[in-house]
């Protein structure tokens, strides 16, 4: 700064240059440190930073893919693994003043008839129907059908 430059500086421009004097220390360190990693610093300086060397990435061919035919597989380590399974009798949509209102008692009526069978779900995915029935003093379900993944319900 001219001698003129200096008596016009405020406290502020006195803070920016001795961050100027900051800035350039952190960068010398950063190229000191990026030789010893052996990358070029100097390369794509900017607000990206150095630039590293990318290449593609090769994978190896997995040929034409499924030809229709799948072999068995062995799911023998996967036998201990626990799933959440439910059994739905039915659904209902009641307002919350109705929700509110119940008590001892209260009957709730579902969508679905006596007949229908009963949805047997894992994880919250219908995978089978059937029966409702009693075990002892336990209730139980009776499985009538095996739901095909995919098929339409």
């Amino acid at each position: 700064m001219s001698d003129d430059a200096a008596e016009d500086a405020t406290p502020a421009d006195a803070a920016d240059a001795g961050g100027d004097a900051r800035e350039e220390a952190a960068r010398d360190a950063y190229k000191q440190s990026a030789a010893t990693a052996g990358v070029d610093a100097t390369e794509g300086e900017g607000d990206a930073g150095p630039s590293v060397p990318v290449s593609e990435a090769a994978y190896p061919d997995l040929g034409a893919g499924s030809s229709g035919t799948v072999e068995p597989r062995d799911l023998r380590h996967l036998s201990d693994i626990e799933l959440e399974l439910s059994v739905e009798l039915g659904r209902a949509r009641v307002p919350l003043r109705h929700l509110l209102a119940l008590g001892p008692g209260a009957i709730i009526e579902l969508d679905r008839t006596v007949d229908e069978p009963a949805e047997i779900l894992v994880n919250g995915t219908v995978v089978a129907r059937g029966r409702i029935v009693t075990v002892g003093d336990d209730f139980g379900v009776r499985v009538d059908e095996i739901v095909t993944p995919g098929a339409d319900e």
